[in-house]
């Protein structure tokens, strides 16, 4: 029986992840994952830039483009895989800076 433990290489992590980290000067784009999901902007005076509201959950990280538009994964109304909490994402939102619907592409099927 193996008795090695993996907190040495957990304390390691850590260690260097606090370390290294640091507050940079920028901006910060986040997601909450409720029901009705938003995205927001913030500075890092918590000063909110933008906020974008969608129309179903956000499954994914939100992305900023070079044009100022937003790029989000969300819930598909179509969920082909029951109760097994497979994926529940396909749906891609692509969204300009004053929250207009660029597109929306959907890709999902029963097998994916």
């Amino acid at each position: 029986m193996d008795r090695r433990r993996p907190i040495p290489a957990i304390l390691y992590f850590v260690l260097c992840n606090y370390c290294v980290c640091d507050v940079y000067n920028g901006i910060t784009l986040f997601s909450n994952f409720s029901d009705q999901s938003h995205t927001y902007l913030i500075s890092n005076n918590y000063n909110f830039l933008n906020i974008w509201t969608h129309s179903s959950r956000i499954v994914g990280t939100p992305y900023l483009l070079t044009d100022r538009s937003i790029m989000v994964q969300l819930k598909s109304g179509t969920h082909y895989f029951g109760n097994s909490h497979g994926p529940i994402g396909g749906r891609f939102n692509r969204m300009d800076w004053d929250g207009n619907l660029l597109w929306d592409f959907s890709y999902h099927d029963y097998t994916y």
